[in-house]
């Protein structure tokens, strides 16, 4: 180990210090040491009730498959239909990470409104899009159900 000195010299000193892990169940993590196409997982699994281990990870074990194709664990893609950027988590789970409006990124945040040409505010939120008017606009109805698709016809509309 080495102690830094205010006058950016250091010296060597024989401490220990010691380094507590821990892993959720079911989280993934990869070997520091590994990266690209062959990087070593492990990941914690339940092998009996009340029992954990830390076990081997492939990709096929720890990746996601999202409209029938395969991607990578901490892997990032673009959904255009949907105006979303997306990523493979734990538990094989896909969370939305960023949102696109007209090919820009921005975060998923409740606190971040982008102002529209039509007067309505955007607001990305990780499980659908928000769309903020002062006034119902004409060719919208309110649904009892969400959707976080955009036709393509009603893109302009939007402001986008």
């Amino acid at each position: 180990m080495a102690k830094y000195l205010e006058n950016g010299s250091y010296y060597v000193t024989n401490e220990t210090y010691r380094f507590d892990s821990y892993m959720k169940l079911n989280e993934v993590r990869i070997l520091s040491d590994s990266e690209g196409e062959d990087r070593d997982m492990e990941r914690c699994v339940e092998t009996e009730p009340g029992h954990v281990a830390v076990v081997k990870a492939t990709e096929a074990e720890v990746g996601c498959t999202y409209k029938n194709e395969f991607h990578k664990y901490g892997s990032y893609w673009e959904d255009l239909e949907m105006g979303a950027v997306l990523k493979c988590q734990n538990d094989n789970k896909i969370e939305k990470k960023e949102c696109l409006v007209n090919g820009s990124e921005y975060y998923v945040s409740i606190f971040c409104e982008l102002k529209l040409s039509n007067g309505c505010r955007f607001i990305c939120h990780e499980q659908k899009n928000i769309y903020k008017c002062p006034n119902q606009l004409s060719f919208l109805e309110v649904m009892n159900e969400a959707t976080t698709r955009i036709p393509t016809t009603l893109r302009a509309e939007l402001g986008f």
